[in-house]
């Protein structure tokens, strides 16, 4: 085995979240030199959602993660103003938006689960600012 970090991070590809979520992580003790990062299109909605080869690859991800790196922490986060559920699906509200993706995220925390019993997991929700661009706060669901 070669490095050893705890945690896998699932996140949305968007470049406003990369170094918040970093900085999030250290605040909240979760602080590490290492983790592994799954980083696509709307966080884990391929993996609710995609066809059975990507979520057969996305739960693979889990699986060398969990054999290589021994992680025992799964992170997910999903964002409000997602390019990738913008393009998917059709919400006439940023409050319908975070209602889909939350039920997104509580899938995928099944699928995992049904996988991986014995993972942690951790969803955030992370609000952007649609007009500043930036990241407002982080909510533990």
């Amino acid at each position: 085995m070669g490095v050893k970090c705890d945690i896998i991070v699932f996140h949305c590809m968007d470049p406003r979240l990369y170094g918040k979520i970093k900085e999030w992580m250290n605040d909240q003790g979760f602080a590490c030199e290492y983790f592994d990062r799954v980083s696509i299109a709307g966080s884990t909605m391929d993996l609710v959602h995609g066809p059975h080869q990507v979520r057969e690859f996305l739960l693979k991800q889990l699986a060398s993660a969990r054999q290589l790196h021994s992680i025992n922490h799964v992170l997910v986060f999903h964002h409000s103003d997602c390019g990738a559920y913008r393009l998917t699906c059709n919400h006439s509200s940023p409050e319908e938006e975070k209602v889909c993706q939350m039920h997104d995220m509580h899938k995928a925390e099944l699928i995992i689960r049904s996988e991986f019993p014995d993972l942690d997991i951790t969803k955030v929700w992370i609000t952007i600012n649609c007009e500043t661009h930036e990241v407002e706060r982080f909510e533990v669901v």
